[in-house]
């Protein structure tokens, strides 16, 4: 953002509304918000002559994490509507990372682009012990077959040896 603040200038604005009760250690796929926020900016902001303000909203409600993102955009092209890639492997990400939980909408509205996200807030063990790990595991060795598990059982621990007991890959 700050690259892209000098060279729109005043042209872009940028509004941060995180509320106190969003959890600042939540683990997260990398790269989310950026290539989202850079979207708004090249597609939104950059090719509107007066600019423009992007809203960047994340609050937690309940058990679920919000994310939004606001920008002005002009109107998408008929037979032009991206190749959508970026949102595509955020969503995909997302989904493999907190499960089917995981939701991202888009939609254009009377010249304002709207993207959201909802996640899930897993107990903390899950999310700060099991699995990051075994989605590294994942990512990084996809030859890898995880059969057996030892060690402390947390939430992600007892559903993985659940699944293994049923005889389900994991």
């Amino acid at each position: 953002l700050a690259i892209e603040a000098l060279r729109l200038g005043e042209r872009l604005r940028v509004d941060w509304q995180v509320s106190s009760d969003a959890p600042v250690e939540l683990r997260m796929p990398r790269l989310v918000l950026q290539p989202l926020i850079e979207n708004a900016v090249l597609h939104g902001i950059a090719p509107l002559a007066e600019g423009g303000e992007i809203s960047i909203r994340i609050a937690a409600h309940g058990k679920r994490l919000n994310i939004q993102i606001r920008n002005p955009a002009p109107a998408p092209r008929p037979g032009q509507p991206g190749n959508r890639h970026a949102q595509d492997s955020i969503a995909q990400r997302l989904a493999y990372h907190f499960g089917a939980g995981a939701r991202m909408d888009r939609r254009y509205d009377d010249g304002v682009y709207v993207c959201e996200i909802g996640l899930p807030l897993l107990p903390e063990g899950a999310v700060m012990d099991g699995i990051p790990v075994f989605n590294l595991v994942r990512e990084t060795m996809p030859a890898v077959r995880i059969d057996g598990f030892r060690g402390v059982i947390n939430t992600t621990s007892n559903f993985i040896l659940s699944a293994l007991e049923r005889g389900q890959p994991f």
